[in-house]
């Protein structure tokens, strides 16, 4: 390699680091993929003492069954991946999410080894019910930004237990619900929603003291709701007007969160966290709402532990799970791939450091992937 070429990839480098941020610039006009930089950033990796990179979907890593203590799946991974859909690949930027729950006596977490080895955005969850919540939150944000990683914030949106379990209301009057009975539990999931919206924008403006929404500065560029939560009950799981029916009323809190949050950061890029399980059996995408389709067009954050590391959409051996992806990620309302992150694995180990004797839980992080090039389905 001569030397005009070291200056330019050193240059390449050096703007990648001052401008780490994943902006929404990037997700409407996704950059053309850069054989150079990739194997310039990785040889740098490799140089600081990373693990090589390997592109996913790979059969190198264990998949083993979780251990009881966690409900956690997917690949146990000491590195990030990189991607490739139908033998093709596919130009991403590595990423991370973390909870307030990683950081205990025992366990730490090197942003810095993470920012090294390839992490270049985390999500961090700034919403909890205790005060410590809002401080573990704090000192994540502040490594992270230290580090040179952009940092986004994610709210988990819970639904109250009588609403998930709908053995109660089968006991009861309020399943299926009678219009009077609908227009109570609907008031009392909206102010619900609101609540858990103010809970995140108090928590979301501790963590991170440049956060000034009334000038807009600090805003982030995305901002998640995280919607996972099932019914509790097996006969709700087991009835198709159970899930329709809990499915509205989740879709409903979802879009009052939203609209609460987008009051104070309209610039902020709404993102939906889900799985394509959870949006087939509650068809959160197609159900309908008063006053129009908040979620219409939301880019999506796909959670999906493959066995291999790679795309649920690119799974041969599940047809299921791949054409539940495809209906999240590219359904008949979306003109283009809406699936812009994806969580790969739950059971990560890059820049966790556990030095407990006595380990009742895995110390571990999620995984996850920027689509920089669009995917393309087939």
């Amino acid at each position: 390699m001569n030397i005009p070429q070291y200056i330019c990839i050193i240059a390449l480098l050096v703007a990648s680091f001052l401008h780490p941020a994943l902006t929404q610039e990037i997700t409407q006009q996704r950059a053309v993929p850069s054989a150079d930089v990739n194997a310039a950033t990785i040889g740098t990796a490799k140089a600081l003492g990373c693990l090589p990179r390997y592109a996913a979907p790979t059969s190198v890593f264990k998949n083993p069954p979780p251990p009881k203590t966690s409900s956690d799946w997917g690949i146990l991974s000491d590195r990030f991946l990189d991607l490739t859909v139908w033998k093709k690949p596919v130009q991403v930027r590595g990423g991370f999410d973390l909870y307030d729950g990683l950081i205990r006596d025992g366990v730490t977490f090197d942003m810095h080894v993470a920012r090294d080895c390839g992490g270049e955005f985390v999500f961090i969850r700034v919403s909890g019910q205790q005060a410590i919540f809002t401080t573990k939150a704090k000192v994540l944000w502040k490594d992270a930004q230290n580090s040179g990683i952009e940092v986004y914030p994610y709210h988990f949106l819970g639904m109250e237990g009588d609403i998930r379990d709908t053995s109660s209301f089968l006991r009861g009057k309020h399943f299926p619900y009678s219009d009077s009975d609908l227009t109570l539990v609907d008031a009392q999931l909206m102010q619900d929603a609101r609540h858990q919206a103010q809970t995140f924008l108090d928590g979301y403006e501790a963590t991170n003291p440049a956060a000034q929404p009334s000038s807009q500065l600090g805003f982030p560029s995305y901002i998640a709701i995280d919607i996972e939560q099932r019914l509790s009950d097996a006969a709700g799981a087991n009835d198709p007007k159970a899930r329709l029916q809990y499915g509205l009323e989740y879709y409903k809190m979802a879009c009052e969160w939203i609209n609460t949050v987008k009051a104070k950061y309209p610039k902020a890029t709404t993102l939906l966290y889900t799985m394509p399980s959870i949006n087939n059996e509650y068809s959160l995408l197609d159900v309908g709402f008063r006053g129009g389709n908040c979620l219409h067009n939301v880019p999506i954050w796909v959670a999906n532990d493959t066995t291999h590391g790679g795309h649920p959409a690119d799974d041969a051996s599940n047809p299921r799970t791949r054409q539940m992806t495809r209906d999240l990620c590219f359904g008949e309302s979306s003109p283009t791939d809406r699936c812009l992150f994806h969580q790969y694995t739950s059971r990560a180990t890059v820049a966790v450091k556990d030095t407990r004797k006595i380990k009742k839980d895995p110390a571990e992080i999620d995984l996850d992937r920027f689509h920089v090039t669009q995917i393309e389905w087939r």
